[in-house]
């Protein structure tokens, strides 16, 4: 039977190095090996590595609390019959967090991360999903850019809590699916970069516990996107468009017996604007029953979306 099948290995290594009572050094080294292959497509054999090295500084005196590092990178990934590709990233990261008298916090953050084109997303090969549509990824994708930085306030009542603030998003060398016209009124789609995408809004989220056996963690985003398209997506009839979007998420414990639990955790998001198209998800669900045997062990069972007939 013809199959996919994706190999990872990783390795880490991490050291500790504490200065004094307020500041401690952390260093480390990683490596992360990754093979595919696909039946379907036996002339394609892809493989990535990606060495990594961090360094950070933890600093620590009274109310005030912060962390300042850097990651480094250095991604190979490619296909047997195709050059590899190298790239060099450097990813900064500082968070700060400082502690009023109330036990309530004020927090900080700014980091750096990449999104990498996935297996699917590099195949250079056509695939036929229906009659009228076909695509196929693109084998010179580099990773994407993104910079996050948040803002926020948090404050504690009882055994709850609650976190709001506001975030700013910037995407760099986005890549996603082009569609255009094909032959026979057929559609093609072609994964391509696209071009830059900025966001902001504000936030919540916390932990409530309405009783001493019902705990529930609500989650709330409402931002403003902008889409920024590169010279080759203006080329091919996209221009620049705004929208709102919001992402809600929440889950719920309740607490049957002493060793008997059962959960409910759900998300829905309005449709994410991309530089083209639009994302649409349905609402996504779970539900599960957990027991708790001799105090450790543990059994239950979950359920995604139990009662939607068609999944």
């Amino acid at each position: 039977m013809k199959s996919r099948s994706i190999t990872s290995l990783s390795s880490r290594l991490n050291l500790s190095i504490p200065l004094n009572k307020q500041l401690v050094f952390r260093t480390g080294i990683s490596q992360k090996l990754k093979y595919a292959s696909d039946d379907f497509l036996p002339e394609y054999r892809y493989s990535e590595s990606a060495s990594a090295v961090h360094l950070s500084a933890n600093y620590s005196k009274g109310k005030l609390q912060g962390n300042a590092g850097i990651r480094g990178e250095y991604l190979q990934y490619g296909a047997d019959d195709q050059q590899v590709r190298n790239k060099l990233l450097a990813m900064p990261a500082l968070s700060i967090k400082y502690s009023l008298k109330n036990g309530n916090q004020f927090l900080f953050s700014y980091k750096k991360g990449i999104n990498r084109p996935n297996l699917f997303q590099l195949n250079p090969f056509l695939m036929t999903t229906d009659p009228l549509l076909t695509q196929k990824g693109n084998p010179d994708l580099e990773p994407a850019i993104k910079h996050d930085l948040n803002l926020d306030y948090s404050w504690t009542f009882g055994s709850s809590f609650l976190r709001t603030g506001v975030f700013y998003s910037y995407k760099k060398d986005v890549f996603e699916y082009l569609t255009v016209p094909g032959d026979d009124f057929s559609l093609e789609k072609e994964m391509q970069k696209l071009g830059s995408l900025k966001s902001y809004g504000i936030k919540a989220s916390g932990s409530v516990k309405l009783h001493s056996k019902i705990t529930i963690n609500p989650h709330f985003e409402l931002f403003y996107v902008r889409t920024n398209p590169n010279e080759f997506a203006q080329a091919n009839h996209i221009f620049e468009r705004s929208a709102i979007n919001y992402k809600t998420a929440l889950s719920a414990i309740i607490l049957l017996q002493d060793d008997l639990s059962f959960s409910l955790s759900g998300s829905y998001n309005s449709p994410l604007t991309g530089i083209q198209n639009d994302y649409h998800e349905d609402i996504l669900y779970f539900v599960s029953l957990e027991k708790t045997f001799f105090g450790r062990l543990k059994a239950g069972i979950t359920s995604a979306i139990p009662f939607k007939k068609k999944f």
